[in-house]
């Protein structure tokens, strides 16, 4: 049995909310973007179901780094930093895909930056989890991740210079443009 992806089911849900067809979508998980008869290609979408709790949570900015998740191989150099959780999961399973998991989100809504590196994909979903959060992304010193494109503010590890809310803010307007259905149906 296949297991459906994170960028499936973000893609699908964020369809339903604004009552679009979501059934007939193709994706392309390599490139992080799907296809759909009402939007044509897309880049991948965060649920506003999501990103409207994320919100809603305070960001008080108390850590420096927040990571949770697997460390693959290319993934070891999240270990130069603090508050490093290396799960096997990342998040709470039974939330991942169809709840909110406050903590997850928490750390990153608490935290100047985040850890963001490419998992399987050449992009993470954590980069605009991040980006939702006010948290600077902080990708790997080979990464590319697909997603950042030449829009986003983020550092490449080891080049962490200092929190500037500017950047957080320009992120999350972008994130909103690109990543999410807001300016189309929520405005």
């Amino acid at each position: 049995m296949r297991r459906i992806s994170q960028l499936e089911i973000w893609c699908s849900e964020s369809l339903k909310e604004v009552g679009l067809d979501y059934t007939n979508l193709s994706f392309d998980a390599l490139k992080g973007t799907f296809c759909s008869k009402a939007l044509g290609k897309k880049p991948m979408l965060m649920p506003s179901r999501l990103w409207k709790q994320i919100q809603l949570m305070p960001k008080n900015k108390s850590k420096n780094f927040t990571f949770s998740g697997q460390l693959y191989e290319n993934r070891k150099w999240v270990l130069n930093y603090p508050n490093v959780n290396s799960t096997n999961i990342g998040r709470n399973l039974q939330l991942r895909y169809n709840g909110f998991d406050s903590n997850y989100y928490l750390s990153m809504c608490q935290s100047k930056f985040t850890l963001c590196p490419v998992g399987l994909e050449p992009w993470s979903h954590r980069f605009l989890e991040a980006i939702a959060c006010y948290s600077i992304p902080v990708i790997g010193p080979r990464d590319i991740d697909i997603l950042a494109g030449n829009w986003f503010k983020y550092y490449r590890h080891p080049n962490v210079k200092e929190y500037n809310i500017e950047w957080a803010e320009h992120n999350y307007n972008v994130f909103l443009k690109k990543h999410t259905l807001y300016y189309q149906y929520f405005v």
